[in-house]
């Protein structure tokens, strides 16, 4: 079994048709699936007598390093791809892997914030929400 720490990994983003853009100040990217599953149950029966998936939500957050130059092949900058509706796709490679281990798809951004240590590197965070993920 093969295990990758962080530091081996690049997120990149791309709008739908352009190839992936390294995005290589980012510091941390992470993202969350959840789905509602539901109890199903007989008439009289306390117990439930299976489980059904319900609905699903796939959220989460990139963390870079604050710079003024593009984030994506969308020609935009990362606060730009915030305020957008520009769908994305939202990518982990491991280092020097050609294809994405995880693609989100259709990612819309849904928040940013950006925050300036006294002493460090001025960061800022991007929010976003998914309909799809695609692990190779």
């Amino acid at each position: 079994m093969v295990t990758y720490h962080g530091s081996q990994l690049k997120v990149a983003a791309k709008a739908t048709t352009p190839a992936f853009t390294d995005a290589t100040a980012t510091v941390e990217f992470g993202y969350d699936f959840t789905r509602d599953v539901e109890d199903v149950y007989k008439h009289g029966d306390p117990a439930p007598q299976e489980l059904k998936p319900g609905h699903h939500s796939i959220s989460g957050t990139i963390t870079r390093n604050y710079e003024t130059g593009n984030f994506s092949a969308a020609g935009v900058t990362f606060a730009a791809m915030c305020m957008g509706i520009i769908p994305m796709h939202i990518a982990v490679f491991p280092e020097g892997d050609a294809l994405p281990k995880d693609d989100i798809e259709d990612c819309i951004f849904s928040g940013y914030s950006k925050k300036f240590p006294l002493k460090g590197i001025v960061q800022e965070t991007a929010k976003f929400k998914g309909l799809l993920i695609t692990p190779t």
